[in-house]
């Protein structure tokens, strides 16, 4: 899952999104809180299934929602929902 995360955050870097990531063995809760704390706008989530299934979590810290997309479609689906974030 690490050697996945790297990869997705070079490309997410790459095309001039900024990425911040977390390698530890910390809980996904605790990670998810910090990143909140944060004020981070999404989240992108590789486990071991998603390397399994190719796919990765993409959330909304926001508004809690989240959508699985392949590893191919993580480059658009964070541009669509930092293009379109939620109105309150």
């Amino acid at each position: 899952a690490r050697r996945a995360a790297l990869s997705i955050a070079r490309m997410l870097t790459r095309n001039a999104i900024r990425v911040s990531f977390s390698l530890t063995k910390g809980s996904l809760n605790a990670q998810l809180r910090s990143a909140n704390r944060l004020k981070v706008p999404l989240a992108i989530i590789v486990g071991q299934r998603e390397v399994f299934d190719k796919t990765a979590i993409v959330r909304a810290m926001d508004e809690g929602s989240q959508e699985t997309v392949t590893q191919d479609a993580i480059l658009e689906a964070v541009n669509r929902k930092l293009q379109n974030p939620p109105t309150l």
